[in-house]
Parts: C-alpha cells; structure tokens; sequence
C-alpha cells in the first residue's frame, strides 16, 4: 500500500475508546486546543457521521467526507463529499496538511497509509463503542508533545520498511 504524506489525528481512551454514540466521551480543553490548533486551515478527511457531529465547520479548512450513503449532499462549499479514500490527494500543493480524523473505520481504511500519528490518550478508559486500530507495531514515537494529568499527547512516525 502506498504511504501518502498524511497524519491521522486521533484522542483515545487508555482502553482505545474513541468514541461512544458519535461523540466524544470526554470533553478537554487542553485536547481541543490541540486539534484545533492542529487542524485550523488544513484538510480534514472524516466519514459523514464524524463530519454531522463537529459543531463547527471552519471556513479555511478544506473537507473530504466519505460516505456509502449516496444520498448525502455537501453541507458547506468546502465540504467534498467522496465515496473512496483514493479521491483524497496524496499532498496538498498548498502546503497544507491532510489530517485523518475519524471515525474508526476511516482511520481503519487510511491508517496504512499515513507517515504521522498525532495521538491524544486520555489517562482514564471509557466505555464506547467505537476503537482505534492497532497501531504500535507501525509507528514509533518520535516526541511527546503535551503531557499534563489527563491527557498525554505524542507524534508517531511510521516505521521505514
């Protein structure tokens, strides 16, 4: 599978919980600021349902949706509605970074092909029902970003192989 310089963007529980009914069973500012921070004017691919449950779809930000769902319909001009993860660009001649954001079976399908991890963990499990794929034994952590006492936040480089 070819790599394609894209960083999956992801907050997980220490039980790998990233998500419980569509939302986010935690709610930390020092997170957010992070992904906001992060993701502010770049490109964001995420499935329809991650796409319905952000509050609020910035302007400069660039969105690719997938969805089997062939009724669905663009929200926003800046929302592209995809039904394949091969329309999302290998980079961007912008400059800006394509960040994978969810849900699970997206990072499931895209993973394989991103050169970064930006891992939030939350110090705490949480029930959920949905999880992040296995991911250790294709990365390695390149430094830890932010640490305080809920959170931990590190940058995962794929492994050459």
């Amino acid at each position: 599978m070819k790599r394609k310089n894209w960083i999956a963007i992801v907050a997980m529980a220490q039980n790998g919980v990233i998500g419980k009914e569509n939302t986010l069973p935690w709610r930390i500012k020092a997170d957010m600021d992070w992904y906001l921070g992060e993701t502010r004017g770049q490109i964001i691919v995420c499935g329809r349902k991650t796409l319905q449950s952000i509050k609020t779809l910035w302007p400069e930000n660039q969105y690719f949706v997938l969805t089997r769902d062939e009724t669905y319909r663009s929200p926003a001009e800046n929302v592209k509605v995809i039904r394949d993860i091969t329309q999302v660009p290998e980079s961007d001649p912008d400059g800006r970074k394509i960040f994978i954001c969810g849900g699970a079976e997206v990072y499931a399908a895209c993973l394989p092909m991103c050169q970064y991890l930006y891992l939030t963990t939350v110090k705490k499990d949480y029930a959920g029902d949905a999880y992040f794929p296995a991911y250790k034994e294709h990365f390695t952590l390149e430094k830890t970003q932010y640490e305080d006492d809920e959170i931990l936040i590190q940058i995962f480089k794929r492994n050459e192989t």
